[in-house]
């Protein structure tokens, strides 16, 4: 059975919505790389782990921006944290 012409423009539709949104995610996330850490980046700076991370979080000791699952970490606020602790 053969799709009509308003059923595969549809789909069409529907598939150019996904992909801009994708396009926006990944645009938002670009914008963010400059500013902000990813979360395993930030582990790895500092040497922590999921345990440690996961208190830092709760405590706010670190800006944080959410982007769909993904957590940032503003790289001012891991410097400043970095500086603090040395001695």
């Amino acid at each position: 059975m053969q799709k009509s012409n308003e059923e595969i423009l549809n789909a069409i539709y529907t598939d150019l919505q996904q992909v801009k949104k994708q396009i926006a995610n990944q645009q938002q996330t670009e914008q963010l790389s400059g500013l902000w850490l990813k979360r395993q980046q930030v582990m790895e700076l500092l040497e922590y782990g999921d345990t440690q991370m996961a208190a830092i979080d709760k405590k706010g000791i670190l800006e944080i921006a959410k982007v769909g699952k993904r957590k940032f970490y503003k790289k001012t606020s891991v410097l400043k944290l970095i500086e603090s602790s040395r001695i």
